[in-house]
């Protein structure tokens, strides 16, 4: 008998939406895969294998992302708000994790990209 293979509809546009939608409204809330699972009305591990290949991205990479693009928006247009305050603000634990999440997308941390005026980093590609 030939091995069954389990066929699962991708997620839908709507579904993708929402859960975009709730990760951006909450970035300085602590987002679990329960919660977006929930969201698209499907248990965690098959919203998260579905969520991969919708965007390329695991969830967390996704959350993880969403973040450092705002912090990264907050210094351009925030330049005298502390580092510690867009850390708290945007999800990320302290200043150091917003650093090293930063370093991590931008190849720099949050200081020079300010220096930098963020030029030429509109688009977080990792």
């Amino acid at each position: 008998m030939p091995a069954r293979t389990l066929t699962t509809r991708p997620l839908s546009a709507a579904q993708l939406s929402k859960t975009s939608e709730y990760v951006e409204r909450h970035l300085a809330d602590p987002i679990h895969v329960n919660d977006l699972a929930a969201i698209a009305n499907m248990s965690a591990s098959c919203f998260a294998r579905l969520f991969k290949q919708a965007t390329g991205k695991t969830p967390h990479a996704f959350i993880v992302r969403a973040r450092v693009q705002r912090a990264a928006e907050l210094i351009r247009r925030h330049g005298s708000r502390s580092l510690a305050q867009i850390a708290l603000e945007t999800g990320f634990a302290d200043q150091a994790h917003l650093t090293r999440a930063f370093r991590r997308a931008f190849g720099k941390p949050p200081a020079e990209y300010c220096r930098d005026d963020g030029k030429n980093h509109s688009d977080t590609s990792f």
